[in-house]
């Protein structure tokens, strides 16, 4: 499964109009970056093979794992927060958010 969608965020935030459609889908940019940043990694990320390389298609383009159902809602939380908190130094990672994305978490060190 891919990233939500601006339908589906829009679904999530209750939002039955499109004159916020430009906020929601940058709003939504910047949770997936948010949640790739926190992961450590790219939101979808390449399926890996037992050397930890990328695993190609025949054109020669990385094959791209599903993205965990956990993930995109860790995404939709962070949208949610930020479509709701629009003022600066609002707070808006949630321990949840981390909650659902600490087992696809890499490069955390020791």
């Amino acid at each position: 499964m891919p990233t939500p969608t601006l339908e589906q965020a829009k679904l999530h935030l209750r939002v039955d109009f499109d004159a916020d459609d430009t906020l929601i889908t940058s709003l939504l940019a910047a949770a997936v970056e948010s949640a790739s940043n926190y992961l450590g990694r790219p939101i979808p990320w390449p399926r890996l093979d037992s050397d930890g390389e990328p695993v190609l298609d025949q054109d020669g383009e990385p094959i791209e794992e599903p993205v965990p159902e956990s993930v995109n809602a860790a995404i939709k939380l962070e949208l949610g927060a930020l479509y709701a908190n629009r003022e600066p130094g609002a707070p808006v990672s949630s321990s949840a958010f981390r909650a659902l994305l600490m087992p696809y978490r890499i490069g955390i060190g020791v």
